[in-house]
């Protein structure tokens, strides 16, 4: 099978998570990158890269740009306790406003993001499920559906799984499990980010509705990786967690799936390979946060607000402006609207919903 790079310009959806941010920074050497985010997203894990992405957080800014490629990042997993209405939006609602765009735009393949879990898992995983239906009524765009099994790595979110282990090592607090009999596939980031490569390079010999499974085409046990996680963690902290690691105390999902291994044999027929094995992958996620300990969290908001410490007393007043009784919000934010909104939405999203609808209508208004 033969093909060639072609594409000058790629949008990313979801620029600023995991995956979208990996994607970027070892995409960017061969394409003009536009990161499509939200107004609020912390760009934590673009710090201290070199890059030359623009980030754009409103569709209409892009039409100006002639873009060959989307790759369709942008999820919510509903971890943070968002209401299936919500899931619904982000996972169904704006993948179809990106569809619609691309296709009043011109633009000719979207790359989509997809799940191996079963779509009854949870109201994320039925979101994925459902949204691949419509792709049909899009015949003028190339839609390639990449399926994704579990994913982990350096700069992932603090909720995932993996990342939620190595916390709870790092604190030496007890872990409760299922039985962890589940057989899982885990691919390292790097090796997702090859596959992805691999498909935009022969996208141009490819269908419409072609389908990937990306992994590491290998399973374990859950228990038996858990336990590789704790091992490992040990080995390199020279000293043991106190954490332990209690199996069979969580019920497993009504809806689990028990045995789930990506069939990668089209991506090994375009020459891709996964490199990384998992003892390898499992170190290198470990080390990284050792060195980075809340990274995207705490430390990094207290990073940013220090970076201006003259705007430093607006960040303790967004922590609990209600129960202030020396600021007034309104009278406050006037002074510097449009730095103030800078800072509130670049420390933390999070902050942002501690504003009602009024007050967050006035920030985005003044900025």
């Amino acid at each position: 099978m033969k093909g060639k790079y072609s594409v000058k310009t790629l949008l990313i959806t979801g620029i600023s998570g995991f995956l979208g941010s990996h994607l970027a920074l070892r995409l960017q050497s061969k394409y003009c990158i536009l990161g499509l985010k939200r107004l609020g997203s912390n760009l934590w894990r673009f710090d201290g890269e070199n890059n030359n992405i623009q980030f754009i957080n409103d569709l209409e800014l892009l039409k100006k740009y002639k873009i060959d490629y989307i790759i369709h990042t942008a999820t919510n997993y509903g971890r943070n306790g968002e209401s299936i209405s919500q899931i619904l939006e982000a996972n169904i609602i704006f993948a179809l406003q990106i569809l619609e765009f691309a296709q009043k735009q011109g633009i000719k393949t979207f790359i989509n993001c997809d799940t191996l879990q079963n779509p009854l898992a949870s109201p994320y995983c039925l979101s994925k499920s459902h949204l691949s239906e419509y792709f049909k009524y899009f015949k003028t765009i190339k839609i390639i559906n990449a399926k994704i099994e579990h994913m982990y790595g350096p700069k992932d979110d603090e909720n995932k799984f993996i990342c939620y282990l190595i916390n709870n090592l790092m604190k030496d607090k007890n872990i409760e499990l299922t039985k962890g009999e589940q057989m899982r596939d885990f691919v390292y980031i790097d090796d997702v980010i090859s596959a992805f490569e691999s498909i935009i390079y022969y996208v141009d010999s490819l269908d419409s509705m072609d389908t990937f499974e990306i992994g590491s085409g290998k399973q374990i046990k859950l228990r038996d990786f858990c336990e590789k996680i704790l091992i490992m963690y040990n080995e390199i902290m020279k000293k043991p967690s106190n954490a332990n690691l209690l199996f069979g105390l969580k019920e497993y999902n009504e809806f689990e799936n028990m045995n789930i291994k990506a069939d990668i044999r089209a991506l090994k027929n375009m020459g891709w390979i996964p490199k990384t094995s998992i003892d390898d992958g499992i170190k290198q996620t470990i080390l990284y946060y050792i060195n980075n300990v809340n990274r995207g969290g705490v430390a990094q908001k207290y990073k940013i607000a220090f970076a201006n410490i003259s705007f430093f007393y607006l960040w303790i007043f967004t922590q609990d402006y209600q129960n202030s009784p020396t600021f007034s919000q309104d009278s406050y934010l006037r002074i510097y609207p449009q730095i103030a909104t800078k800072i509130l939405f670049r420390i933390s999203p999070q902050i942002s919903t501690k504003f009602d609808k009024q007050n967050l209508a006035y920030l985005q208004k003044v900025a």
